[in-house]
């Protein structure tokens, strides 16, 4: 393999000299599968990127007014090439998404009774907490600041989390509990 200058490498390839080609494909190819590699591009999509962007330079070589600038030349067309790439899958996948039937989003009647028991389980878990506890968790679901849970509870603002902390994790002894009822024969 010569080595050429990137001005000879151009001015061979205007000549359309096989033996430049195949030094710029040895010595810059690399750029371009780097930018795949960082574009994520499928495997699949390499050849016809690597095959893009040297289209693209026998095309556009005579515009490059300074050839120590080819590098930088193909890493940036193989930029736009990855991204135009990833633009039209991503626009073929939301294609072909819009073409799917959509599902029925309402749940079925299985989905509506497990629901319903975990509901129930809940609640009756719920119930058996203490009404301090009750009342902390009522509250806090209600989205109101801590400044207003413990003006309600006569809590100081910083026990508030550490309270209800100790809540859940009764909440999730008792839900427990339950579930070992229910699981024992």
């Amino acid at each position: 393999m010569q080595h050429w200058s990137e001005r000879e490498l151009l001015d061979r390839l205007a000549l359309a000299d096989n033996a430049a080609a195949r030094e710029l494909v040895g010595r810059y190819e690399r750029i371009i599968v780097g930018a795949a590699v960082k574009h994520r591009i499928r495997r699949a999509d390499l050849d016809d990127l690597i095959q893009s962007v040297w289209l693209a330079l026998l095309a556009e070589h005579r515009t490059i007014r300074t050839p120590e600038a080819l590098p930088g030349w193909i890493r940036t067309t193989a930029h736009r090439l990855c991204v135009r790439l990833t633009r039209q899958h991503r626009t073929e996948l939301c294609a072909d998404l819009a073409e799917l039937p959509l599902a029925d989003e309402r749940p079925g009647p299985e989905q509506l009774a497990v629901r319903a028991d975990r509901a129930h389980l809940v609640r009756t878990a719920f119930a058996t907490l203490p009404q301090r506890c009750r009342r902390l968790l009522t509250l806090d679901l209600s989205h109101i600041g801590y400044a207003e849970i413990g003006g309600a509870l006569a809590l100081a603002e910083g026990s508030i989390g550490p309270t209800r902390r100790r809540c859940l994790d009764r909440l999730r002894a008792r839900l427990a509990e339950h579930l070992e009822d229910l699981a024992s024969p």
